[in-house]
């Protein structure tokens, strides 16, 4: 192994650049594109990624927010279903899994799946929540369970209930007071459950269960049966018909007493007899309300939906088709024909007049084709809602659905439901729901990119006393999404804000505090950043866990390294003083992974090496890479990434074959890792250093055998330069023309492939001037094209007219006009001319152009025009040609005065294709 000058070498060598790499990926990556190395174990990006759980915890919200608006429609069918889905998305927060479970209680109640709802509320982890009990005591009402249930609804505080849960506390308290025998304080309680239902048909639900409570709660004796039988036979017309209903009811009431077994048989046969006397197409209001009776007492059959069905086509007392609309979303006749009951939306959507609850049936009828993954269909439903009723109840609803179909989509159009979710959110009042949506929406700005937006709704959540989500995860969002919006210092106030707060964990805060250190340095601010950094990793740090104690020591020391801070020796002896002390505390060992230790004395050894580098401890520099190479930790990142910062150091001092054979031995070290592409690169460009075109091929070859590498582009790259260093102008045109075919056109280097092409193109046009039509043609396409980078078209442009310059005089004028159009298109219009990068190949190529046409000017005795040329390189700050401008100016009669830019040259025929 070969070593920097060992023993001999002390000063900085000035062209050496930390090695960079990246812990999380597992690649080195070049000099030429080195990277801030990042501490172990966390992202590698400038600023961390979202959490990888984040796109599902918003998948998660909009389905079980869906799930609940299905729940609310009268779909407890399909809210069972989107929940349950909702339920599936791995690493839920406890708290989000304790409400998608109460709410498919809720769905489960609905459905009369009282085990099943029982189980969603044996999985909730928090039974003391208002949420729960107010579910408990329900689900022991409905079991019977009296003396249970009014224990937990005493426990139950109404202001602690969200606006979709009230009506449910006050309809289990009637049920409490039917058992209790109270019938009018239990009518009080239904009323009450129906005022506050917060959707149409929950409140048609309400009223249905209002009217059976009216049914079930009167008085009834088998003497009262008797006189209300004998008077409905006795009396014709409607007074026969109001006792034939109060018979229903009483035989009703009776069975439900247990004292008429077969009382609710009876009741259902009463109100068919009176059916029989009412015409098919009567739309009397009397009649409806026969109809109606029979869907409240026999709610499951065929014949009770297709009355309930007359009842919406009659078009008479909406609140009587309300209830009618209610009772058919859980009918069975329905519920085992999803086709039917789409059948059925149709045509109530399609009746003429309009219908009156026709937002209601769009609502319903796009909630039923998102439960057949109709999604364009309801979407379509979804959007006549809110275009036809702007001021409907569902609007809300609808616009919830919409947000769903388009988070849901393929692509995903994360744009479209924030803003549908933005519109949501604007419409609610003030509370839980609120906030929730506001967290919902920050996190789809922020998967959406839109970190401005998201900023913004981060920085309102961390304001609540009690916010839906950790608000150490908030914060970290809400200091990346300022960070990524350009306010950094308002990320700094967030973060100290957040200092103060005791339910913020050490690491959320540490991950945020690393996005704003690493934002000062990319700020120039890098005694922001130390000052910043050693305010947590100082005397303080000693009461941090170990874990973030030491990651802290390590961040420290890394930065100083890559910013070859004079503090770096210092901050890397900490880091190793500290994981010395950790070393002899159990306590502390214990509390590591061992992965994550391994991590960090590899990292730390690497770190002594380079810090000492920086102040020129040659000895140290090798004594800490020696015993990492050798050592328990000879197979670790941090070994592979010593031996590519060596080897670039010995590249630095011009030893390239030493930087070769350190690349080879890691290459051979390491065969199957991401490092061993890296190695084959920098062995090739080592050997092509030295000149060695053949041995840097054979360097290639193994990195050119991937398909998945990042590096084989560039390696590609550098196949053709080399085969065209070796003449094999073919072999370097098939190199380049297989980039440009097989690889995507919008790959950054992809101008590189385009302008090795054209290159061979003008060996071969000057090997044989029957290619010279395709140099030609292809130099004057890279010229003209607007997928590539101004820097690119200007080379191109000098090399066409050096092309042209080498034929007849003809093609001698149409050089002087490809330079003239190369100066005038990108010199002289401001636009293109800002594009000219201060450190890119452009200006050298702008220079060339400049003189190559103020010489062929002189051929012709046009000094005026040469000196204007001249003029320009001055004027123009063009350093690389000032000097040269200069010395024939001096030359030149005439010369002293700067000149207009140069006319265009005299007209000639002009290339094919220009």
């Amino acid at each position: 192994m070969m070593h920097v000058g060992r023993g001999a070498k002390t000063n900085f060598p000035g062209g050496w650049r930390a090695a960079g790499f990246i812990l999380l990926g597992g690649l080195a990556v070049s000099a030429a594109r080195a990277q801030v190395a990042m501490p172990p174990a966390l992202p590698s990006a400038p600023l961390a990624p979202p959490p990888p759980d984040l796109a599902a915890s918003v998948t998660a919200d909009e389905t079980a927010r869906e799930g609940a608006d299905a729940l609310q429609m009268g779909l407890p069918d399909l809210a069972e279903r989107l929940l349950t889905r909702a339920l599936a998305s791995p690493d839920l927060p406890a708290a989000r899994r304790d409400k998608l479970n109460l709410d498919l209680a809720s769905a489960r109640l609905a459905l009369a799946k009282d085990a099943a709802a029982k189980a969603a509320l044996d999985a909730v982890t928090a039974p003391d929540s208002t949420a729960y009990v107010l579910r408990a005591g329900l689900l022991e009402a409905r079991a019977g369970l009296w003396t249970e249930a009014a224990g937990h609804l005493a426990r139950v505080q109404p202001d602690q209930l969200t606006a979709a849960e009230r009506p449910w506390y006050y309809f289990t308290q009637g049920l409490l007071e039917d058992h209790a025998g109270h019938a009018a304080q239990a009518n009080k309680f239904r009323e009450q459950a129906r005022d506050a239902a917060t959707t149409p048909l929950q409140k048609a639900q309400f009223d249905a269960a209002l009217y059976r409570g009216v049914i079930i709660a009167g008085d009834a004796t088998p003497q009262l049966e008797q006189t209300l039988r004998q008077s409905a036979a006795t009396n014709p017309g409607q007074p026969g018909i109001l006792f034939a209903k109060q018979l229903a009811i009483v035989l009703e009431l009776l069975y439900q007493r247990g004292a008429a077994p077969d009382g609710h048989a009876q009741a259902v046969a009463v109100v068919q007899d009176l059916l029989r006397t009412v015409r098919p197409d009567s739309q009397d209001p009397q009649d409806d309300d026969i109809r109606l009776l029979l869907g409240l007492l026999d709610k499951n059959s065929g014949r009770s939906a297709t009355e309930l069905e007359k009842i919406l086509k009659h078009q008479g007392d909406r609140h009587t088709m309300e209830i009618a609309l209610a009772l058919l979303q859980n009918n069975a006749f329905f519920g085992g024909n999803p086709a039917e009951m789409q059948q059925f939306y149709d045509d109530q959507i399609k009746q003429v007049p309009k219908h009156p609850l026709l937002d209601q049936l769009y609502l319903l009828r796009a909630q039923l084709a998102l439960d057949q993954n109709q999604s364009e269909v309801a979407d379509k439903y979804a959007q006549q809602l809110l275009q036809e009723f702007p001021g409907s109840p569902a609007r809300q609803a609808a616009l919830g659905l919409r947000a769903y179909i388009a988070w849901r989509s393929e692509p995903r159009l994360g744009g479209r439901a924030a803003d549908y979710v933005n519109q949501l959110r604007a419409e609610l009042p003030e509370g839980p729901d609120r906030v929730r949506l506001t967290a919902l929406l920050a996190d789809m700005y922020y998967l959406n990119g839109d970190y401005r937006n998201a900023a913004d709704f981060y920085a309102a959540l961390l304001l609540e006393p009690a916010p839906p989500q950790p608000r150490g995860a908030l914060l970290f969002r809400a200091v990346e999404s300022q960070l990524q919006a350009g306010r950094l210092e308002e990320a700094i106030k967030n973060l100290e804000a957040a200092a103060a707060l005791n339910d913020v964990a050490p690491l959320d805060r540490w991950r945020a505090e690393w996005n704003v250190i690493r934002a000062l340095r990319a700020d120039g601010r890098d005694a922001d950043a130390f000052a910043r950094l050693d305010r947590l990793a100082g005397p303080s740090a000693t009461a941090l866990p170990t874990e973030l104690r030491l990651r802290l020591r390590w961040l420290a020391a890394r930065l100083a390294v890559d910013a070859r801070d004079p503090s770096a020796v210092t901050r890397a002896r900490a880091l190793q003083e500290d994981l010395d002390l950790a070393a002899r505390s159990p306590g502390d060992m214990a509390a590591l992974p061992p992965d994550l230790w391994a991590q960090l004395q590899s990292n730390a050894l690497l770190l002594r090496g380079q810090a000492a580098f920086l102040v020129g401890d040659m000895n140290e520099y090798h004594r800490a890479f020696d015993l990492l190479r050798a050592g328990e930790y000879k197979d670790s990142d941090a070994s592979a990434y010593s031996m590519f910062d060596e080897a670039r150091q010995l590249a630095t001092d011009g030893n390239f074959a030493g930087a070769q054979t350190m690349m080879k031995e890691l290459a051979q070290k390491f065969p199957l890792s991401d490092y061993a592409p890296e190695a084959y690169y920098e062995a090739a460009l080592n050997a092509k250093a030295r000149g060695q075109y053949q041995d840097a091929l054979a360097q290639l070859g193994p990195l050119l055998r991937y398909t998945d590498k990042p590096l084989v582009y560039q390696g590609r790259l550098l196949y053709g330069e080399l085969q065209r260093q070796l003449n094999n102008v073919p072999e370097a045109l098939a190199a380049y023309n297989s980039l440009l075919r097989d690889w995507p056109t919008d790959h950054p280097l992809r101008a590189r492939a385009a302008m090795g092409k054209a290159d061979c193109l003008v060996v071969l046009a000057v090997q044989d001037p029957a290619n010279r039509a395709a140099a030609v043609g292809e130099l004057e396409s890279l010229v003209s094209s607007k997928n590539l980078p101004v820097d690119a078209r200007v080379e191109a442009g000098f090399k066409l007219g050096n092309l042209l310059e080498s034929g007849d005089a003809t093609d001698r004028d149409h050089a002087a006009e490809a330079y003239f159009n190369v100066i005038q298109s990108f010199l002289q219009n401001p636009a293109t001319a800002a594009q000219l990068g201060a450190q890119g190949t452009g200006r050298y190529w702008m220079v060339r152009c400049l003189f190559a046409l103020a010489e062929l000017y002189e051929e012709k005795n046009q000094l005026d025009q040469a000196q204007k040329l001249y003029h320009l390189v001055i004027d123009r700050g063009f350093t690389e040609g000032q000097s040269t401008a200069e010395s024939r100016l001096k030359k030149q009669p005439n010369a002293s005065a700067p000149a207009p830019p140069p006319a265009a040259p005299a007209p000639a025929p002009v290339p094919a294709g220009a």
